[in-house]
This record gives C-alpha cells, structure tokens and sequence, in this order.
C-alpha cells in the first residue's frame, strides 16, 4: 500500500488507491471501505479532475463498489469517461493522420506520451486522460513542419512572426498549435525540455533511436522506454508533480516495461546531470502509489543527496486538499527546489539561465523587431515578478 495511507483525507486516499490500471484485493477491499464511508464526493471529483485521473478511478469504482457510489456521482464519472474515451480516439486518429502527412514529406516523427504512451502504459486508448498530441522533430524540419500543420488549419497560439520563432527555436523546446477554436492542441516538439532546464539526451541524438507502434493500421515511432521513462520524470519535475496522473504514468509504464535496462537508465540520467529528476519521479512513484523499484534503483536513490527532501516537499503539497495550502509556490520556492533538484553547478546555472529565458508569452506581449530581441531577457524579469514564477 502507498505509504502515505494514514496521512492523508479520504478523497485524496481514494484517488492514490484509483491512479493504477491493476488494483489487488487489499486495494480494492480498502477503495470500497472508503466508498462506503463519510466521503465527499464533490470533492473527490474535483481532485480526479484535477489531477487528471477521472477514466482509472470510474473504472475501479464501477467495478468493485457501485452500490457505495451515489447514482448521480456514478453518472458522471460515467459521462466522463465517455467525452475522454471519445476524444482519445479523436486524438489517435488525427495523430496517424499528422504522422502519415508528416513522414510523406521526409519529417521524421516521433510521438510522445498522447495515445502511444495510453497504449504502451496502460493498455487502454481510454484509460490515460490527455488533451494535446506531443510530436517530436529535429530542430531543423520545425518551419517544414509547422508549415503543414498551418496548412492543415492549425494556427501558432500564441501567433509569433518568424523572427520570433527563430528565437523560440534556439531557446524553447516546442510551439504549440490549435485548430478549432483552441479545442484541438498540437505541441510541435524539438526537445523534451528546454537546453537550459535540462537535457536528458544529446541533442539530435535520442531521435535516432526509437521504437514502432501500430495505431490505426499506421507504424508510429515512439521512444524508447528508458528514455520515455527518464523524459517523463523531467516533465513531472518541470511542472512540480503537480498531477497525480504524471505519476501514474511513471508507474504504469513500468509496470508494462518488465525489462528496463536501469544500468543504463541511470549512467545515461547521471551523464546528462538529470539524475535528481529522475529518482524524484521514481521515488515519488514510489512513496505515494506504490512502486515496487528494482535493489540498484533503491541502492542509486539512497546514494544520492537530497532526494528525500524533495520528495517530501512534493508529496507535501500533493497530499494537501486545501486549495490554498495546495497552490502553487512562488518564484523564489520554485527557483530553490529546482536549484536543490540538480547535482551539478554548471546545471544549477544553467537552470537560472532558464528562469530568465523568455517564454512564447513573453514574446506575444513584447513584439520586438530582430535586432532587439536580446531585450526579452530584461522583459522577462519583470513579468516574472508580476505573475508569480517561470511559467515555461
């Protein structure tokens, strides 16, 4: 069971118990206690909503306790899972339909999480909930690419002239696209992360290894599950673990992958300066859901300092039901953990380079001609301090 069982309130208990696609008897014997008990399911609602675990908790409770679940509760998990189902689909159709036009004009493209990460984790188009598709290319097809998802009626949101884009591909790590009305999200990838936050792989490198999957009748290319692994764990740190369902994904990957070569999973995490991502994301895996982790991975994890501090401080605030107790920590707490989540002074520089680095928005409110550009690095400060951290 979770360590963090007898710590927490009942609504967040029930979701630690529902974020998985297998549940054994003492899982289930304990998710129908807390069914039955003094449970307030608005509440609960709002929390699998909000950590994004809505389709893997209807599952469990309309299979194990649907009698303790009220009717009108029932019924809306129930509608839930069937809008998420639906746009799942959606969204596996026109990820084979973007990688058929794609690859037809030589783009090499590699899906990342979406429906190939549904599939291989949790065995379920339904089960993962997710709004957008990821794709990855190399930094240098991005304008090729970007001009046929134009063409296919996806528009840059937020807009940005070329000059722009060109500073948003030396700095970012993608740019996201919408068709209709902003419904339909498609986030055009040349990296996992920004160089300056981290960078799990050598640039242009990891592309050259991958994977295949079938979705449709279509082959997709995915990565590798080490590297899925290790990029997933950057994203959770990026974002501060601040859903479940992230980890939920750590988890259910692993679960699928039954032979994950970790020697090489950390030694490539330790070379990259990304080792401290990584065991967070695995050992919050561990702690809050379950995770059984192989004797090595323990062994690395214990080794390495600070882990547990953070571990904590994210579990803290993950655990907490309040929504103001809950919020997100302001820049200088943001700043200190990621600051504390890297091992190497040249990382911890690197990832202050990053605060500073102008973000799309940035840019869309600060329309400089090419040869001021340099200027948003002073801009970016300023609309930091106004809004709170560095939203990247």
């Amino acid at each position: 069971m979770p360590t963090v069982r007898k710590n927490v309130g009942s609504e967040i208990e029930l979701l630690l118990l529902g974020a998985r696609t297998r549940m054994n008897d003492e899982y289930a014997e304990r998710l129908a206690t807390l069914a039955a008990g003094r449970l307030d399911w608005d509440a609960m609602l709002n929390a699998a909503t909000r950590h994004g675990l809505m389709p893997l908790v209807y599952q469990h409770l309309n299979r194990v306790c649907p009698a303790a679940v009220p009717a009108g509760v029932l019924s809306k998990l129930r509608e839930y899972q069937r809008r998420i189902a639906a746009l799942n689909i959606f969204l596996a159709e026109e990820l084979t339909n973007l990688v058929r036009i794609l690859e037809a004009q030589a783009i090499l493209v590699i899906a990342w999480k979406g429906p190939t990460l549904a599939l291989a984790g949790y065995g379920d188009l339904s089960l993962r909930q997710f709004c957008d598709l990821d794709l990855i290319v190399r930094r240098g097809d991005v304008p090729r690419a970007a001009a046929i998802l134009e063409a296919r009626g996806y528009q840059l949101t937020p807009a940005l002239n070329k000059a722009q884009q060109k500073f948003m591909l030396r700095t970012g790590c993608n740019l996201p696209f919408t068709r209709h009305e902003r419904r339909l999200i498609v986030e055009l990838h040349w990296a996992v992360a920004a160089q300056h936050f981290a960078q799990p792989f050598a640039p242009e490198v990891f592309l050259e290894h991958y994977r295949e999957t079938v979705i449709n009748g279509t082959s997709i290319k995915t990565l590798l599950p080490e590297d899925l692994l290790l990029s997933l764990c950057v994203h959770g740190a990026k974002h501060l673990w601040e859903r479940l369902s992230w980890l939920a994904d750590v988890s259910e990957l692993m679960a699928a992958e039954k032979n994950l070569n970790w020697q090489q999973l950390i030694s490539s995490a330790r070379h990259s300066g990304c080792e401290r991502l990584l065991f967070l994301g695995l050992r919050l895996a561990q702690k809050l859901l379950g995770v059984a982790l192989p004797s090595e991975v323990e062994k690395a994890i214990k080794q390495e300092p600070g882990v547990e501090t953070l571990t904590d401080e994210i579990s803290a605030r993950l655990l907490t039901e309040d929504d103001q107790r809950r919020g997100v920590p302001g820049l200088l707490s943001q700043i200190i953990f990621q600051l504390k989540a890297r091992r190497r002074i040249k990382d911890k520089i690197k990832y202050l380079r990053f605060v500073v680095s102008p973000t799309d928005e940035d840019l869309r409110l600060f329309n400089l001609p090419q040869p001021l550009t340099p200027f948003y690095y002073l801009l970016r400060p300023a609309r930091m301090l106004v809004t709170g951290g560095p939203r990247h």
